[in-house]
């Protein structure tokens, strides 16, 4: 096995970071990562230190700028300069060798700046986003739509979480759908709230609204990411769709005519 010129995981980890590792190290350490567990720990914790300044914001955000600001400040010494970018965090290499217990403090400061931007994050998205779905939906078994309008109408047609208002409407469509789509008000209609399905898609979007007693489910999927979609006529039950912008929806009621999703629109940005 090759010699590493460094003595100890942590010293060879300092090498890493500071860009100052030699070729055979460089070579050899795969292989030290498979062989030393407190190696493979410790980069493993750099690495979800990264991840998390890299998911708080999309690239280009001002709060996620601010965020990054403050990672600077804390990770910022006179040996080694921190260049923090939508990328991640790179480290330049220092003209001198940086001090283990500066290295710790510096880890500690940034993981304090990562926490407060995890909490502010956190706050921001509470604030504007609407009811969640659950974190993590379940793939289902694959359903036509009839079979789901089916299940839906046995089940009492109860929805899995709900928007209140036209706002939450447009920030739930765009969360799931990448564009914001908004049912107008149609007097008689209830649009009851939101359900996923194994259809169109693995975790396909569809509302449920109620017209007196006239039941319908409308699935919404982008167009670019759909399969094709099956009613069976046995059913009964009729298909009427439409495209809006890169959204494609399909409202499926026992009605001949639709009566939903001529009333959707794209609200103003």
């Amino acid at each position: 096995m090759t010699e590493f010129h460094q003595n100890g995981s942590e010293s060879l980890l300092d090498a890493f970071l500071d860009g100052t590792m030699s070729e055979a190290d460089r070579a050899a350490w795969p292989v030290r990562l498979r062989e030393d567990l407190e190696l493979r720990a410790q980069v493993t914790r750099q690495e979800a230190i990264d991840a998390a300044v890299r998911g708080l914001y999309a690239p280009g955000d001002e709060r996620r700028a601010r965020c990054m600001a403050r990672l600077r400040s804390a990770t910022t010494g006179d040996a080694a300069e921190r260049q923090v970018s939508d990328r991640g965090l790179t480290l330049v290499p220092a003209e001198k060798p940086i001090a283990k217990q500066n290295r710790r403090s510096s880890v500690l400061a940034l993981a304090a700046a990562v926490g407060l931007c995890v909490v502010a994050g956190w706050q921001v998205k509470e604030f504007f986003t609407p009811p969640a779905r659950p974190n993590a939906y379940p793939i289902q078994k694959w359903r036509s739509m009839d079979r789901i309008y089916a299940d839906e109408t046995a089940g009492g047609f109860k929805p899995a979480w709900v928007c209140t208002n036209e706002v939450e409407f447009a920030k739930a469509t765009r969360r799931e759908l990448g564009q914001a789509v908004v049912l107008a008000q149609i007097p008689g209609v209830s649009a009851l709230g939101w359900s996923y399905a194994n259809t169109l898609s693995p975790n396909t979007l569809y509302l449920l609204a109620q017209a007196q007693d006239i039941k319908a489910l409308v699935f919404m999927v982008p167009a670019d990411n759909m399969r094709e979609p099956v009613v069976e006529p046995e059913s009964g039950l009729r298909l009427h769709q439409r495209t809006l912008g890169n959204v494609k929806l399909f409202e499926v009621s026992p009605q001949p005519e639709p009566f939903l999703v001529q009333h959707f629109y794209e609200p103003a940005s």
